[in-house]
């Protein structure tokens, strides 16, 4: 898979959310138009644990080592972070958790009911989950059948080539926007029409119900959302 620039547009990348064990910070809750969704939706797969209900634990690196060895854990860390200009400020040292002390392992515990009080974020990933599971496209994960390209400042696409029907993921990180189709041609049908097949601006998801539409001029992408089409013969 890779990525076609179009025009002048920004470098964008996903931040993975297994670098947020370097201070131990938690998913809290998504807050609306976080972003929170449609970056799930861009990546469809569990980048840590509790990460499919929101977890409010935090998430740290943690060693059950004591001692003399505790010590070099513990300063080998600091040393591995040092090379990230965020974690290199005099002051960051003594913020970061000690990974030898229980507590901070205590701290990173899940509480299981949060599945239940946070249970948009728990649907949006079930959702995501049996789409990779079940959906034939998503199935496959054929590395080679897959395409992408920025589309704007904020955005991408992905198109999954399929046998008999193609998908086709639209991810706007932005605010609303408009793409005329002609520029990009993962965006054309090629003898297909594309249906929506998930949004995560489902309601059941805490989003505000807006969709991305095609018409004959191009496509209407909401901002902060993550679209999946469905191609179809015509």
């Amino acid at each position: 898979m890779h990525f076609r620039p179009i025009g002048k547009t920004k470098l964008m990348a996903l931040c993975s959310i297994r670098h947020a064990a370097a201070i131990g910070i938690a998913i809290a809750p998504p807050a609306p138009n976080s972003g929170f969704r449609p970056a799930s939706g861009g990546i469809y797969r569990l980048e840590r644990y509790g990460q499919e209900f929101a977890a409010s634990a935090p998430f740290a690196y943690f060693a059950d080592h004591q001692g003399e060895l505790g010590e070099k854990i513990k300063h080998g860390r600091l040393e591995f972070l040092h090379q990230f200009p965020s974690l290199a400020a005099e002051a960051m040292p003594a913020l970061l958790p000690d990974p030898t002390d229980a507590q901070v392992f205590a701290s990173c515990k899940l509480d299981f009911s949060e599945r239940g009080r946070h249970s948009e974020a728990y649907a949006l990933h079930r959702d995501l989950l049996r789409l990779r599971r079940e959906d034939p496209a998503f199935a496959a994960q054929p590395v080679c059948c897959v395409d992408g390209a920025v589309i704007g400042d904020n955005a991408f696409v992905l198109r999954f080539f399929a046998p008999a029907e193609d998908r086709l993921l639209l991810v706007n990180l932005g605010i609303d926007a408009v793409v005329a189709a002609a520029p990009e041609p993962l965006l054309a049908p090629d003898r297909m029409y594309w249906r929506a097949l998930w949004s995560s601006e489902d309601p059941c998801y805490g989003g505000s119900g807006g969709r991305c539409e095609e018409s004959a001029t191009g496509w209407s992408i909401v901002g902060k959302s993550a679209c999946f089409f469905a191609g179809f013969p015509r």
